[in-house]
């Protein structure tokens, strides 16, 4: 009875975890990605993200025409969000981004105003040309002219153990 039902819990989670597959092209993962374990690569034309994984990276490459934001989340891995290739509503739109042991990255295009709140803990953390490490290293920072540009992406990222960098694409 009891292997029954973790079974039927391990199958709901992963259902869960299927949804919007139509949308977002796998490129590389682990045998067990699917569930949230190994490796993740995506490329997703979705208007929003929303992954997460243990014991691998989580890598996304967003090709949304129409991106509104969402979040990665990793323990044990890396994770990275390449936004160079989407394009942006108009608005402020949330992009939140975790991991526990291991990195943070943004790449972000060129012409976003873009403001960070970024923390580690025994770290780094970079966004533009602003750094910050050590044991607690945290930094707030915002692209000029981000209050009042038509199109705003804030981020909120942490790592455990690891460094957290956004960067945008010159152009």
């Amino acid at each position: 009875m009891r292997n029954s039902c973790a079974l039927l819990i391990l199958w709901g989670g992963w259902l869960l975890l299927r949804k919007d597959r139509a949308e977002q092209k796998t490129v590389v993962s682990g045998p067990l990605a699917d569930v949230g374990i190994g490796r993740r690569v995506e490329e997703m034309s979705t208007d929003s993200v929303n992954l997460s994984n243990v014991f691998g990276d989580v890598r996304c490459r967003a090709l949304s025409k129409a991106f509104t934001g969402g979040s990665l989340s990793s323990v044990f891995g890396e994770v990275e969000i390449d936004l160079t290739a989407g394009q942006f509503t108009a608005g402020e739109h949330l992009l939140k981004l975790d991991t526990v042991l291991g990195d943070v990255v943004v790449a972000l295009p060129p012409g976003v105003a873009f403001a960070v709140a970024g923390d580690s803990v025994l770290g780094k953390v970079t966004a533009s040309t602003e750094k910050r490490s050590g044991f607690f290293p945290s930094l707030e920072y915002a692209s000029p002219g981000f209050k009042n540009a038509p199109v705003r992406v804030r981020i909120d990222a942490s790592t455990v153990l690891g460094e957290v960098s956004v960067q945008q694409k010159l152009g």
